[in-house]
């Protein structure tokens, strides 16, 4: 006949290894490779923002992104500024100096229709080649 302790002792054991082993061996988690562009994609949404054309300008690499981004900064400044600031890569693609990342929000503001933006490398920093979303309108 036991008096219980024994399993009580056990089990207390058993939880603080395995704390001690997360701790130790913490989960593996690897850096986003889109991260790279949450940087950019900022200045050039604070921009469009400020709907400041020749940042905008200086940002793009054509005419497309610098008119989608005065069109979102004109139409929906609050939405598009709720974005500037939680702006999270989610996917994208790469093809030589080209790159497509999808952006989301973790607001509720514009659920479900993320940001695509293609990036062009350009004297060793992105720049934006197009830009889109449903959000902000068909531009």
């Amino acid at each position: 006949m036991t008096n219980g302790r024994p399993p009580v002792l056990l089990t207390v054991g058993l939880v603080a290894a395995i704390g001690v082993e997360l701790l130790v061996m913490q989960p593996y988690s690897a850096p986003s490779p889109w991260q790279p562009y949450v940087a950019p994609a900022r200045r050039y949404l604070h921009a469009a923002i400020a709907r400041d054309s020749v940042a905008l300008e200086e940002q793009s690499v054509a005419p497309a992104p610098v008119a989608w981004a005065l069109h979102a900064g004109r139409t929906a400044p609050k939405t598009l500024a709720i974005w500037a600031a939680g702006l999270r890569p989610s996917g994208g693609r790469r093809w030589g100096d080209t790159t497509d990342v999808i952006f989301e929000t973790s607001a509720e503001v514009c659920e479900f229709r993320p940001i695509l933006m293609r990036f062009v490398g350009r004297h060793g920093t992105p720049h934006v080649l197009m830009a889109s979303s449903s959000c902000f309108g068909p531009r």
